[in-house]
């Protein structure tokens, strides 16, 4: 059996400083991924916004369309403006005109 004296010196010094490294660089590697993950759950919220503003102008179009008949349609003739929307903390445009 060895004595304690016969190892050799200085060996547990770079393994303290490695594993330092080593929690340092998990470390490192779990915060950029978490901050990637809110990131993309903050655009999928965005995302999520957006199409709910879409559909409900389009519902809106869909419903004052089938009101009236298509003679009498609300964009006959002349295009259909509606600038800066304010719905759901964002705003749309809406333009619809007859095609020739």
């Amino acid at each position: 059996m060895r004595k304690l004296s016969q190892f050799p010196q200085g060996f547990v010094l770079p393994l303290v400083i490695f594993a330092a490294v080593a929690v340092l660089f998990f470390g490192m590697f779990v915060l950029n991924m978490n901050s990637g993950y809110s990131n993309q759950i903050s655009h999928m919220g965005e995302v999520t916004r957006c199409r709910a503003i879409g559909e409900s102008a389009y519902s809106d179009v869909v419903a004052r369309i089938r009101a009236k008949t298509w003679n009498e349609r609300f964009f006959a003739g002349k295009p259909y403006v509606e600038e800066d929307v304010a719905f759901l903390e964002g705003s749309y445009d809406l333009i619809i005109q007859d095609t020739p």
